[in-house]
């Protein structure tokens, strides 16, 4: 009897340590973190925070998108770009903006933006050149390395 009660112990414990937990994860793998990265000046640059609002025009029957991206702080960072809805052609982007210490710099002729994809609800993409201040233009940064991919 002993030996069955032994048995049958040992069988509910390596039945108990057999068993997977069930954390809820389906083994899939966590969805990534949107990113928003460049160099202003050289210095590297990381958003932390990034909106995508899409905004749509009853009248001319379009949606074009307004993404944030937004580093904390006292005044806060933030990249500002507008573009078209689900076209990703050169053009597309008709709004950059990186405005840190209350001033605000904005697209040039030598700044371009490259949408490798704008569907799905998906942006990804990346960006460098020079932006100006629109109050003085003789006041310039240079953006270098921009890269983002965003799921909204």
């Amino acid at each position: 009897m002993k030996k069955i009660i032994l048995f049958l112990a040992f069988l509910s414990l390596g039945i108990f340590l057999s068993c997977s937990s069930d954390d809820g994860n389906s083994g899939e793998s966590p969805a990534p973190q949107n990113t928003f990265t460049t160099k202003i000046n050289g210095v590297q640059k990381n958003f932390s925070s990034i909106q995508v609002v899409p905004v749509y025009d009853p009248v001319e029957d379009y949606t074009d998108l307004e993404v944030t991206a937004t580093i904390a702080g006292s005044p806060p960072t933030t990249l500002e770009m507008s573009l078209e809805k689900d076209n990703a052609e050169a053009g597309s982007v008709y709004y950059f903006a990186y405005t840190e210490n209350d001033i605000s710099y904005e697209l040039t002729e030598t700044f371009s933006v490259i949408l490798t994809q704008n569907s799905d609800n998906k942006l990804k993409g990346t960006f460098s050149g020079t932006l100006a201040d629109p109050d003085d233009p003789m006041n310039t940064i240079t953006v270098t390395d921009g890269v983002f991919d965003i799921k909204y």
